[in-house]
């Protein structure tokens, strides 16, 4: 064989190891940033406002909503809950909500008798 085609051999079979190394490392990258990526989106389901928290899901409609443990409100929420907590009122695209007379509710961790649901510079959540 020619030295100039053994030169030409050795330096392809250098690239292709030198190739498959980058494919390696691309490899490693991406199986990284996949595991960050899923690790990053289980806390957040698990969080505790996380989707993995929801007990229900209702369906809010025009008017007023009230919900509470009661199985006579629109929204029957678990045991725990005060049988009448609060209404939801949905007036043209605005929800907001409002605690019972003389009471108060936990929005986003500040009692308040009614708050601007939606829509909302900031997040809001209802606690009990």
């Amino acid at each position: 064989m020619h030295t100039r085609m053994r030169r030409i051999l050795s330096v392809a079979f250098l690239c292709g190891i030198g190739m498959a190394a980058v494919h390696a490392v691309a490899d490693d990258d991406y199986t990284d940033e996949i595991e960050a990526w899923r690790v990053e989106h289980e806390a957040q389901l698990e969080a505790d406002d996380g989707w993995l928290t929801v007990s229900a899901l209702f369906f809010l409609r025009e008017g007023e909503n009230n919900f509470g443990s009661s199985p006579r409100n629109d929204l029957t929420l678990p045991d725990g809950v005060p049988a009448e907590a609060g209404v939801f009122e949905v007036r043209h695209g605005t929800v907001t909500l409002h605690a019972p007379t003389g009471r108060t509710l936990p929005v986003t961790g500040e009692p308040v008798t009614h708050a601007q649901l939606y829509p909302s510079e900031r997040r809001a959540t209802l606690t009990r």
